[in-house]
C-alpha cells in the first residue's frame, strides 16, 4: 500500500513516510508512479485519468519543486492554472519565471525564463507561487501567437480577472523586453464582447491576412423590433460572421450536443431534426433581411485559412447594406475600441 503523499511527491517524502529505495525504485519501473521530474512523481492512474489541464497542472507542480527556489509559474502555464482557453497545440512546456542570472538552460518539457517579477506581479493559486493574472496576460500577449494570445485575453478581460489598463501598464513597464511590441499589438486586438474562443481566435486569424475586424455580437431585428439572430460578427452592415462551423447542419454534431441518455433513438433524431429546421430558418430569415452569411469552423480556419480570406472577401463583395431591410441592435464597445474605431 502507498502511504498518504500529495498529488505530486519527491523521494525523499516518499522515504520519510516509509518506503524503501526498492520500494520506490520498483513503483516507477512498473509504471505505478509516473516520474515528472527527477526525483519527483504522481500517481501514475491519476495522471493517465486526468484532462489535459490538469496534467499540465501536475507538470507543472513537479517543475516548480524541482526548479530554482525563487522560480514562479508563468505565461501559459499560469494561465492554464488560471482556467483561460486552451491554445490549439496545447499549454506547451511547462514554464516558470526566476530571477535574472538563474540559469534558464533548456531541459525536457521545461522553459525557465529570467526575468524581473515585482512584488505586485506575484501571486499564489492552490498552493503554487505564480504571477498574478495582469502579468501572466501580458506576458501570453508577448510570448504567444496573435491568435491565440488575443482569444485567452478576451476571455480574461469578458471574466473581469484583467483590467485592459493594468495589462497595458505591465506591458509599458516591460517596453525594452523581447517581444514587446507584439503584446502591445496584440492587446489593441482584445474585445471582450466576444463570447467564444472561436470567435476571438478566427476573426483575429483572418485579420492577420488583411479582413478588417468584425463588429462582434450584434442583434439583428426585423423592421419592427422582433428579434432575429445574434451574430457572432458583423462586417460592412451587410455580412453576417458565423464562427461555429458544420455542426448546426452535422447530424452527428446535433444529435451529441445535449443529448439524454434516457431518450429513445427517435425522440433523439426528431431533437436533431428540429434543431436543424430552426437552424435553417434562422438562416432564412437573415437572407430574406437582406444579408449575406459566411460560416466556418476550426478545421477550416487552422487547414486553409486563405481559402477561408477568400469566402468572406467574395461574401462581403456581394453584399450590399442597402438591400437590408431590418434593424441592428449594438453592443457598447470597450472605450480603447471606440478610441481605436474613433481614431481609424
Amino acid at each position: 500500500m502507498d502511504p498518504t503523499l500529495p498529488a505530486v511527491f519527491t523521494r525523499r517524502e516518499a522515504l520519510e513516510h516509509g518506503l524503501t529505495r526498492h520500494q520506490v525504485e520498483r513503483r516507477v519501473a512498473t509504471a505505478r508512479w509516473r516520474q515528472l521530474r527527477r526525483a519527483v512523481y504522481c500517481l501514475a492512474a491519476m495522471y493517465d485519468a486526468a484532462g489535459a489541464a490538469r496534467q499540465h497542472e501536475l507538470e507543472v507542480t513537479a517543475a516548480l519543486i524541482a526548479g530554482p527556489h525563487d522560480a514562479l509559474v508563468s505565461h501559459l502555464s499560469a494561465a492554464c492554472l488560471l482556467g483561460w482557453p486552451k491554445p490549439l497545440d496545447g499549454w506547451g512546456p511547462a514554464t516558470l519565471t526566476a530571477s535574472p542570472g538563474t540559469c534558464a538552460r533548456g531541459r525536457r518539457g521545461l522553459v525557465i525564463q529570467a526575468a524581473t517579477v515585482r512584488p505586485v506581479d506575484r501571486a499564489t493559486r492552490g498552493g503554487l507561487a505564480t504571477t498574478s493574472p495582469t502579468r501572466t496576460l501580458a506576458d501570453v500577449l508577448r510570448h504567444t501567437a496573435p491568435a491565440e494570445a488575443v482569444a485567452i485575453a478576451d476571455h480574461a478581460l469578458r471574466t473581469g480577472q484583467v483590467q485592459y489598463e493594468a495589462v497595458a501598464e505591465v506591458l509599458r513597464w516591460q517596453e525594452q523586453w523581447p517581444y514587446a511590441a507584439r503584446g502591445r499589438s496584440s492587446l489593441l486586438l482584445a474585445d471582450p464582447r466576444r463570447e467564444t474562443w472561436l470567435e476571438s481566435w478566427s476573426f483575429v486569424t483572418l485579420h492577420a491576412y488583411g479582413v478588417p475586424l468584425p463588429e462582434p455580437q450584434v442583434d439583428v431585428l426585423e423592421r419592427q423590433g422582433r428579434f432575429v439572430a445574434r451574430l457572432d460578427g458583423l462586417w460592412d452592415l451587410a455580412t453576417a460572421a458565423e464562427a461555429d462551423g458544420r455542426v448546426k447542419y452535422d447530424l452527428r454534431g446535433v444529435l451529441g450536443a445535449g443529448a439524454d441518455p434516457q431518450a429513445s433513438a427517435d425522440e433523439l433524431v426528431s431533437r436533431a431534426q428540429r434543431r436543424l429546421d430552426d437552424e435553417k430558418l434562422r438562416r432564412d430569415r437573415l437572407n430574406d433581411l437582406g444579408l449575406e452569411v459566411v460560416r466556418w469552423g476550426t478545421a477550416e480556419v487552422r487547414r486553409d485559412p486563405a481559402a477561408l480570406v477568400r469566402r468572406v472577401n467574395a461574401r462581403r463583395a456581394s453584399a450590399d447594406a442597402s438591400r437590408f431591410t431590418g434593424r441592428f441592435r449594438f453592443r457598447p464597445a470597450p472605450p480603447w475600441v471606440a478610441a481605436i474605431n474613433q481614431a481609424g
